[in-house]
C-alpha cells in the first residue's frame, strides 16, 4: 500500500513537503487560479516541531485561515492522513494543504472505518463521543488531549461530548449549531497560536450563542528553544490546567462543585499583576 501511494505522489509534479509556508506564494500561485496542488507541512507545523526562535512553524494556521480556495486539513492519525492524501490526489477543484501531526503519527483505525460519512468535499467534523454539557472540539496532532480532557470531566461526572474537526481552516456550520444547542460550554483545542487561529473562527461563529466558547493554544511570540511541555503548561494547555475553567462555565458541574467541594475554579489573578501573553482566550462575540 506505501509503494503505491509513494508511486502516485510521484507521478504529480505538483505535490510538495515542506516545513513553512510563503503567504505570498502560495496565495497567488494556487489558490489565486484555484490549482490542485497538494501540500504537506511536515517537520514541525506543530508546537512539537522546530524550537528555534528563527524556525518557529505553529503560525500556519493563522497564515492559512484567510486564504480563499484553500483546504487545510488536520489528520489526527495515519489512517486519515492516509485518507485525506487519497482525496487530495484524486480531487483538481482547489489546492489542498494536510498538517501531519507534530508529535507523530498515530494510529486510530476506529477513527476512518467507524465513519460512514468520511469525505474531505464539504466541511464536516466527526462527533466521536456523543455527550452534554461539555464539548471538546480537539484539532489534529491534540485529539489525544482532547480524549485526556474528556476523561477527566467524566471522573467529575459529567459526560462531554469529542469533537475531531479534521478541517483547520474552515467551519461545519451545521454540526456547530446542533453543539451550540446542546452544549453550555464548547472547548478548542489547537496546536498554533491562538490569535488568528481556529478556534477563534469557532468562537466568532458561535458568539451569538448562549454557548460559551473556551479557546485553547499557544499566545504568539518566540519562545527560543522552549521545552514543549513548559510551553505548554505556560499556555495552559494541559488537562490540569484548563479544568478548572471547565467547571467554572458548566453550571451542573459548578453546581456540584459547591456542594461537595469537588473541582473549582481557580481564583482570578490580579489584571495588574497578570502575565500580558495570557494562555487562554475566551472570544465572545454578540449579535446586534
Amino acid at each position: 500500500m506505501r509503494r503505491a501511494l509513494l508511486a502516485q505522489v510521484l507521478s504529480r509534479s505538483w505535490v510538495c513537503t515542506v516545513y513553512s509556508c510563503s503567504a505570498p506564494t502560495t496565495s497567488s500561485g494556487t489558490t489565486v487560479p484555484q490549482l490542485p496542488a497538494v501540500v504537506f507541512l511536515d517537520f514541525g507545523s506543530s508546537v512539537f516541531g522546530t524550537s528555534d526562535a528563527t524556525h518557529l512553524s505553529f503560525f500556519d494556521l493563522a497564515l492559512m485561515g484567510g486564504m480563499p480556495n484553500l483546504r487545510c486539513l488536520a489528520p489526527a492519525c495515519r489512517e486519515e492522513y492516509e485518507a485525506m492524501l487519497d482525496w487530495a490526489m484524486a480531487q483538481d477543484a482547489r489546492p489542498v494543504v494536510i498538517r501531519v501531526p507534530g508529535n507523530g503519527v498515530e494510529s486510530r483505525p476506529g477513527l476512518v472505518c467507524g465513519d460512514d460519512r468520511l469525505s474531505f468535499d464539504t466541511p464536516h467534523y466527526q462527533v466521536v463521543r456523543e455527550g452534554e454539557d461539555v464539548a471538546v472540539l480537539a484539532l489534529g496532532s491534540f485529539f489525544g488531549l482532547g480524549e485526556r480532557v474528556c476523561d477527566a470531566l467524566m471522573g467529575e461526572g459529567l459526560s462531554p461530548t469529542l469533537v475531531n474537526p479534521r478541517f483547520a481552516t474552515e467551519l461545519d456550520e451545521d454540526t456547530l449549531n446542533e453543539i451550540a444547542a446542546a452544549h453550555t460550554v464548547v472547548v478548542t483545542l489547537e496546536d498554533g497560536v491562538l490569535e488568528g487561529g481556529w478556534g477563534e473562527k469557532v468562537a466568532r461563529y458561535l458568539g451569538g450563542t448562549d454557548s460559551r466558547v473556551l479557546c485553547y493554544g499557544v499566545s504568539k511570540g518566540f519562545p527560543d528553544r522552549y521545552d514543549v511541555d513548559e510551553l505548554l503548561a505556560e499556555n495552559g494547555v494541559t488537562v490540569e490546567a484548563s479544568l478548572p475553567m471547565y467547571g467554572a462555565c458548566c453550571p451542573r458541574m459548578r453546581g456540584r462543585s459547591a456542594k461537595s467541594g469537588g473541582c473549582r475554579a481557580r481564583k482570578r489573578d490580579d489584571p495588574a499583576k497578570k502575565k500580558p501573553s495570557w494562555c487562554l482566550l475566551q472570544l465572545r462575540v454578540f449579535g446586534a
